[in-house]
């Protein structure tokens, strides 16, 4: 079934982003270039990039981590679904005909396709296209004034012009609806029936719930057997849509069968019909004829009926008082029982507290219980996420735990819902530290932290040059 998935999104230094990172994982190379991340990479290309970038596009990314404003955007970045009933060629040329749709010779871009595996065991494939939204308008700049503010007296003399439309809502819709027009035409030329709809499952009419976004980390916790509330509602919603289907598919089946036969069925009807009314002319005229003659006994009778039932009425309605009336004592006892219902009622409801109470135990253990759990669970998920790092780079990663840690800080990474920086200390040992914004501006450079009790940081220094050159950590040591 093919799914009209497009997602535009955008990176800032302020967000604790980097450029060439990104390009560097949706190219699956240095860190990326082993493991899962290799097997899910199928292709990558570089267009438009500006002359002195054209040999190694990185360069352009790393221009832009370098001199973009601290509150300019990085880059932005397009993520589509692609149709899975595609073949593999198929899909390639469907992403290079959007791209170039979308994007033409005027931004430089770096897109990536891959094919992950769905929940459902199928393949899942998609494209991420990073783009800048300055725009090249022919004249000479070098990586500096590239990013630099335009000027629009003075073109010649400020940077690279930034296109508006990409920082508009409107620009959302009107990309998805040319998503689905360039892959539908592209489903219709392999033959292909199915279509995708760019509008809400409102809008189409369809009463169904949406599937909740379940995003990597829930999904890569539910293919480890860990199921979180919204990924039990994904599978949940996606049986009850199977189970759908095949009630559907079987009425299907028994309409086709009950149209066969509806005119031989509708011609027996009306035979019966026609048979059954003869039959009722013919049975009325003879329960006429009976009325009749039973009519006079019959009058006699009922008289005779209404006088013993209302003789029985009244035998009835004497024995039933006679019954019900109570004696002295069982009068007194009655009174007696109303009296202690007040006092029976309170001893209840005290005996139903302290029950509850009993089973509630101590509310503050149980909280500072429930605290410590949650502490081991997540402490466990990260020794989770640093083993697969490990897995992943061939290389042992450690948490720091000193109060001082002093190093290369290497890149930002991802474990558990958090972001690190990974530090090579001068023992060749790769260090975890919690990321911060102001790390950020000394990757690739030689630091040392200072972390609180709680393993955070509270301070980033630079070394001195002369410093780093003594160590060899300039040259990777």
């Amino acid at each position: 079934m093919a799914i009209c998935h497009v997602a535009l999104k955008h990176a800032s230094r302020g967000q604790g982003r980097s450029a060439l990172a990104h390009a560097t994982y949706i190219a699956r190379e240095g860190p990326y270039a082993h493991g899962r991340f290799v097997e899910q990479f199928v292709h990558v290309e570089h267009h438009n990039m500006p002359p002195w970038a054209q040999a190694d596009p990185h360069a352009f990314w790393a221009a832009a981590d370098t001199h973009e404003r601290a509150n300019g955007r990085l880059y932005n970045e397009l993520e589509m679904a692609l149709p899975r009933e595609l073949s593999a060629d198929g899909r390639l040329a469907l992403a290079r005909e959007f791209i170039a749709s979308q994007l033409g010779t005027a931004h430089p871009c770096t897109w990536a396709l891959h094919v992950s595996r769905a929940l459902d065991g199928g393949e899942q494939p998609h494209v991420h296209v990073m783009f800048s939204a300055r725009t090249l308008d022919g004249m000479a700049r070098g990586p500096a004034q590239f990013f630099r503010r335009a000027n629009p007296a003075e073109p010649a003399r400020g940077g690279a012009a930034k296109d508006p439309a990409w920082h508009e809502r409107a620009k959302v819709l009107e990309v998805r609806e040319a998503w689905a027009a360039t892959a539908n035409r592209a489903l219709e030329r392999a033959g292909v029936e199915a279509r995708l709809d760019p509008r809400s499952l409102a809008a189409q009419g369809l009463d169904r719930l949406p599937e909740p976004k379940l995003g990597p980390e829930r999904t890569a916790l539910l293919r480890r057997g860990i199921a979180t509330p919204e990924s039990a509602q994904v599978l949940d919603l996606r049986a009850y849509r199977a189970r759908l289907g095949r009630v559907e598919r079987a009425v299907e089946h028994a309409q086709g069968q009950v149209i066969d036969f509806t005119q031989a069925r509708a011609e027996r009807e009306a035979r019966a019909h026609e048979h059954a009314a003869r039959q009722a002319q013919e049975l009325a005229r003879e329960q006429a004829r009976e009325r009749e003659i039973q009519e006079p006994e019959a009058q006699e009778e009922a008289r005779e009926r209404e006088i013993q039932a209302r003789e029985q009425a009244e035998r009835e309605a004497q024995e039933r008082t006679q019954r019900d009336r109570l004696s002295p004592e069982e009068a007194a006892r009655v009174e007696h029982l109303l009296a202690q219902e007040p006092a029976w009622r309170a001893a209840q409801d005290e005996a139903r507290i302290a029950r509850l109470m009993a089973r509630l135990g101590d509310p503050e253990a149980r909280i500072a219980a429930l605290l410590q759990r949650e502490q081991a669970w997540h402490a466990a998920r990260l020794e989770q996420a640093r083993q697969q790092l490990e897995h992943a780079t061939g290389q042992a990663h450690t948490f720091a735990t000193t109060p001082r840690v002093a190093g290369r800080l290497v890149d930002r990474v991802e474990l558990a819902g958090e972001d690190f920086g990974r530090v090579r200390d001068r023992a060749n040992h790769l260090v975890l530290v919690p990321w911060t914004r102001e790390m950020g501006q000394h990757l690739g450079r030689s630091v040392t932290m200072q972390l609180d009790a709680g393993r955070q940081v509270t301070r980033v220094l630079a070394e001195a040059p002369r410093r780093e050159r003594d160590l060899g950590l300039d040259r990777g040591g």
